[in-house]
């Protein structure tokens, strides 16, 4: 089977601040049936705010298939510097999981998330570092502003709102969300303009410039063991040293799309479970 082209961090040239991921990640949505529209629509945001949240693999919340390399790629490095993987072969060998119900616990004031696993790990790292390394610590996400030793915390809550409303109003039975990662790939596509891999870089960026303290303490976040990988998502932003924080970014953002998202309601979700209508597709 073939793999994607391997996408790197170093293609970047802006990150964006959360306001801008989040403009980005509500304002187009996948072409579904009207029918449907309204709540898979609202799913899919849910999932990209996950992703955002947690800086995770979109395996590692969406589930996918488990790779495993038969003949390893080749480095050339091309003539302006850069280096490309060439070739190489790789087989499916099992399924992640991706995040379930069970895995998500919501508070009053925060959307936990536990057992998220991590998904590029292989056998002998396992063996030498321990089970440990296959599962991110718990996390939290504030759903009010003010709940965090940092303002910048409050830039989360629209994403963890828009979680919890999910949840709450669809009720996923298991499975967090009906399709793995290659599903996910084309609907991150369509909303955002970007693969996957770029809500992670943005995620990374914003937790190491604004809330995480140095690459260790945000390495131990992400539950990457070598810190030296997360150097690509250090770029020096001025606005994060300033005296007030407000100058740095918008906060007005945050109240007046927390109240939108909490105001919204589902009549077709309603209508379609009293049809008999399947409410989800994959």
């Amino acid at each position: 089977m073939e793999r994607r082209k391997r996408r790197s961090v170093r293609d970047i040239v802006q990150f964006e601040t959360p306001q801008q991921v989040y403009t980005r990640i509500v304002s187009k949505h996948y072409p579904y049936h009207p029918f449907y529209e309204e709540e898979y629509v609202f799913r899919d945001q849910a999932m990209m705010s996950l992703c955002y949240l947690t800086g995770g693999r979109i395996s590692e919340v969406c589930g996918g298939p488990q790779w495993q390399t038969e003949v390893p790629a080749q480095k050339v490095q091309k003539t302006d510097g850069t280096i490309h993987h060439v070739g190489g072969k790789w087989k499916v060998i099992g399924r992640h999981p991706g995040l379930t119900k069970q895995d998500v616990e919501l508070t009053e004031t925060h959307v936990i998330i536990r057992n998220m696993k991590v998904v590029k790990r292989s056998q002998r790292v396992i063996e030498r570092r321990g089970i440990a390394v296959t599962q991110r610590s718990e996390l939290m996400f504030p759903l009010h502003r003010g709940l965090g030793d940092n303002i910048f915390w409050d830039q989360l809550v629209p994403f963890s709102t828009l979680v919890k409303r999910y949840i709450t109003e669809f009720k996923p039975s298991s499975k967090l969300f009906p399709y793995e990662a290659k599903r996910a790939y084309y609907i991150i596509e369509a909303c955002t303009g970007m693969n996957p891999h770029w809500l992670r870089a943005m995620s990374e960026w914003f937790y190491g410039s604004y809330l995480l303290k140095g690459k260790l303490e945000l390495s131990s976040f992400l539950n990457v063991l070598d810190p030296k990988v997360l150097l690509d998502y250090s770029r020096y932003d001025a606005k994060s040293h300033l005296a007030n924080p407000e100058s740095a970014m918008d906060f007005t953002w945050i109240d007046k799309e927390v109240s939108r998202v909490n105001m919204l309601t589902f009549k077709r979700y309603s209508s379609s479970l009293d049809s008999g209508l399947p409410s989800e597709i994959t």
